[in-house]
């Protein structure tokens, strides 16, 4: 699926997928997906989010900036390209410096230490899960962003395409924005306020002690393990 040559690995893939006992699969949307393309294997768990078993300073608060964070090489994503000039800055972790862009996008450099990522993540702003090439955007409907796990254990909301994976789990927990377009994204956090922000921590801030401990991988094994053994 990321990679459009492979697509002749299906049938063998999902001979094997067939055969398991169950399985554990990124998003509701790669479960859908994969039973369309033929599996017929009834037990099959989501695990949604990835853990990311690793703490933060609590001591540092988020705080309500005009600031989109971004982690990662864009050159797959295409969002510098798209990213329109405003008064909302977009703070780029990992991609070469690039004179040919908006004012409002900044460069830092890669930090391969996860725990000071974190933590410089969890100054404030938010945090971007985006792709503008149709091909990323379409696998990322299916697969389980790191990212969204990284923003959120960081303690910031995501700001995601409407259709990302995770899109229902972001909504009706209020960890994030979720919008068509980039302009758009960046409309809804340029007239946001104080207030509407701190309510995005105060839910974003709930996740955290789950992503740190495990708890999205221990829910999804202790439902396979039982689903070995019990029919509900």
């Amino acid at each position: 699926m990321m990679y459009q040559g492979n697509e002749y690995l299906f049938p063998q893939i999902i001979d094997m997928y067939n055969k398991a006992h169950a399985l554990i699969v990124a998003s509701e949307n790669m479960k859908e997906y994969l039973i369309e393309k033929g599996v017929e294997n009834p037990k099959i768990y989501v695990q949604n989010l990835w853990d990311l078993p690793e703490k933060v300073d609590i001591s540092i608060t988020p705080k309500f900036m005009k600031q989109i964070s971004f982690t990662g090489n864009d050159g797959k994503f295409g969002i510098m390209d798209a990213f329109p000039e405003s008064d909302v800055a977009l703070e780029v972790y990992g991609s070469d410096k690039r004179e040919d862009v908006p004012q409002n996008i900044n460069f830092n450099p890669f930090i391969s230490d996860e725990h000071v990522l974190l933590n410089k993540l969890r100054e404030g702003g938010f945090g971007l899960v985006w792709a503008e090439n149709e091909h990323v955007r379409n696998y990322m409907h299916y697969c389980n962003s790191y990212k969204v796990s990284t923003y959120l254990r960081a303690g910031i909301p995501v700001i995601a395409h409407k259709s990302i994976s995770c899109a229902k789990l972001l909504e009706k927990n209020h960890w994030g924005i979720l919008a068509n377009t980039l302009e758009e994204a960046i409309d809804i956090v340029d007239n946001m306020s104080d207030e509407e922000y701190q309510k995005y921590i105060e839910s974003v801030g709930k996740v955290g002690f789950l992503l740190e401990n495990g708890y999205f991988t221990k829910k999804v094994l202790n439902e396979a393990i039982y689903g070995l053994y019990v029919d509900d």
